[in-house]
């Protein structure tokens, strides 16, 4: 029977050392994984020395040939000497100098790396001296230096990527898929530096060209193919309050209605570096909370400057990884500002909304004769009593009973299908026990009832905020870990301001004695509202509020009697955000003009 692929254990081998060849071939496959790994050291190194203008070339994917010019300083021929060796670097000298990195490379691996697997050529030339100097470098050869004609700056090629080291180049893609991804790592370089020029060429064919000057909302717009919707964008800022600020932040936020439905668009650069820092993907999707609806996520980019001392950028490979000191900081700050910007955004708004092209094309429209569900009938005096009068004591004129009305006047208001009132709208009625239809300045209002509804609740919730209903029996919420235990301890003066009284009673076990007057909910549903997402206590509150009001507000196929229908548009009508927390507008309106554009009649 043959030996599993993993079963060389307990075999003698022994120890010896690796030959310098070998062991250049295994670090440098640390650092140079497929061709887009050389473009983006070679990239690093060209914007280090101080570039105008950056052109990338690639042939083949990268794997047959990847050159990389830039007009910067230059190396003399002292530095060529050296390099293409191992940690050879010119831009950190001591051990201490990793805590204050300021360039894009420092470790010395790159070149050396790219060496090490392809053939290397690097032409460069000091802007002083009277010609350049050319490098040819292979791992198994001696390295030559002879001059060269250069006008200025630096030429690094590499060609035959991985021809050594046939296993290696087994796993690489296809040309066009490895071309992709040189593409996006040449963007990916490129977005942040709007001061410099950057070309990309791919076979001999012009792909990118980024202006020097731009915009950070400029580039990235161009960078990912959203020229047209640029005036959908803006572009945020905010820095360190401290009287000696260490760090600021540059937001480039597209509005609600550029949405994707992952985060591959949200970006996070810290100086100058594109990293994975799920901690600040999150603060932007805590900011953005409310205006993305149905799973939504916005198309972000966050660009944080921080002092060098404050982050240690020597932990991965390829450093796509960094750590904070104290990522808090600028954590709430990005939340904030993008929490700020979309609420002054969404009352800024015109308060017509258009209205989606295929609305009188979809099914269950209009048209007689359509499908009624089967209606339960719902009252919206049911939900809040403290704030309603019962239905019965309403009229379609609001301080007239029902009583007062003749048989005469309703057969009136029913063949007219108007209903007169004193409101500055006029209610129709209700479709599909979905949406309320009024009117109001010559515009037809299709409002949303749950998310006008859940709107209503929601702020009554916040400006309810630290007003506690005591509970008769407390609710018992019963923790799994040290760390959701930890969690709650965090948080406890949070909740209490926003009006939950909770205490630990033991280890595991919390007990809430009182709730916020307008929460709507069990046990069950508090421990899920808290729990569940484990958010930050600015954000906990609006979460909270949110659920409540989800929970408690008329859902689809909840039918209105005509009284609380009235009064829910009333207070829908003067909310000053009329989005639901969720974000999901609250309305739609239809122009008469609109109408006379779908019905062709002029």
């Amino acid at each position: 029977m043959n030996k599993p692929f993993l079963s060389s254990r307990g075999i003698i081998r022994p120890v010896k050392n690796l030959t310098p060849e070998v062991a250049r071939k295994i670090a440098a496959g640390e650092v140079i994984d497929r061709p887009n790994a050389v473009v983006r050291e070679l990239m690093d190194n060209a914007i280090d020395a101080g570039a105008d203008t950056i052109t990338v070339e690639i042939t083949g994917g990268g794997i047959d040939n990847i050159c990389v010019s830039d007009d910067g300083i230059g190396l003399s021929k002292e530095d060529l000497e050296h390099c293409a060796k191992p940690h050879a670097t010119s831009k950190i000298e001591h051990e201490t100098d990793l805590l204050k990195l300021s360039t894009l490379g420092f470790r010395g691996e790159a070149l050396a790396s790219i060496a090490a697997v392809s053939r290397l050529d690097i032409t460069s030339r000091r802007i002083e001296e009277k010609h350049g100097w050319h490098l040819h470098a292979e791992v198994t050869q001696n390295y030559e230096i002879e001059p060269a004609i250069l006008e200025k700056g630096t030429r690094v090629q590499s060609s035959g990527l991985f021809e050594n080291f046939p296993a290696r180049r087994l796993f690489l893609k296809r040309p066009a898929s490895e071309g992709s991804l040189c593409r996006q790592t040449f963007i990916e370089k490129a977005l942040p530096f709007t001061d410099i020029a950057f070309r990309l060429l791919a076979d001999n064919s012009a792909k990118i060209f980024f202006p020097a000057g731009q915009t950070k909302k400029e580039r990235f717009t161009q960078a990912f193919s959203l020229e047209n919707q640029n005036s959908l964008f803006s572009e945020l800022t905010a820095s360190d309050p401290s009287s000696e600020p260490r760090w600021n932040i540059s937001i480039v936020i597209g509005d609600t209605e550029v949405t994707r439905t992952d985060r591959k668009l949200i970006h996070i650069y810290v100086n100058n570096r594109k990293i994975n820092e799920y901690s600040l993907i999150q603060a932007v999707e805590y900011g953005c909370e409310g205006c993305f609806p149905n799973a939504l996520h916005p198309v972000c980019c966050v660009f944080v400057e921080i002092d060098p001392s404050l982050v240690d950028f020597n932990i991965h490979p390829a450093k796509r990884e960094v750590r904070f000191k104290d990522i808090g900081p600028v954590h709430h700050a990005v939340s904030t500002t993008l929490r700020s910007f979309f609420r002054q955004h969404s009352l800024s708004q015109n308060s017509v909304i258009p209205v989606e092209q295929d609305f009188f094309t979809r099914e269950s429209s209009f048209y007689p004769g359509s499908s009624t569900p089967e209606k339960k009938t719902f009252s919206y005096s049911s939900v809040t009593p403290k704030d309603f009068k019962q239905a019965s004591e309403y009229s379609f004129y609001p301080n007239t009973s029902l009583r007062s009305f003749n048989k005469k006047t309703d057969i009136e208001h029913t063949e007219s299908g108007r209903i007169p009132q004193k409101d500055d709208f006029t209610y129709f009625g209700s479709f599909e026990s979905l949406f309320l239809l009024a009117e109001k300045d010559g515009k037809l209002y299709i409002i949303d009832q749950h998310a006008g509804h859940e709107r209503v609740l929601f702020n009554r919730f916040i400006q309810a905020q630290g007003k506690k209903q005591e509970l008769l029996i407390p609710y018992i919420i019963t923790t799994s870990s040290d760390e959701e235990d930890s969690y709650l301890d965090s948080i406890t003066s949070a909740l209490d301001e926003a009006g939950f009284a909770i205490s630990q009673r033991e280890k595991g076990c919390w007990e809430v004695k009182s709730v916020n007057v307008q929460w709507q909910g069990n046990e069950n549903d508090l421990e899920k509202d808290i729990l569940e997402k484990k958010l930050n206590p600015e954000d906990l509150t609006r979460s909270i509020a949110a659920s409540a009001a989800c929970r408690a507000a008329v859902k689809d196929k909840d039918y209105l009697d005509t009284s609380s229908a009235i009064e829910l548009i009333r207070q829908i009508l003067s909310l000053e955000d009329p989005h639901c927390p969720h974000g999901r507008p609250v309305w739609t309106i239809i122009t008469k003009e609109e109408l006379f554009e779908r019905v062709k009649r002029t």
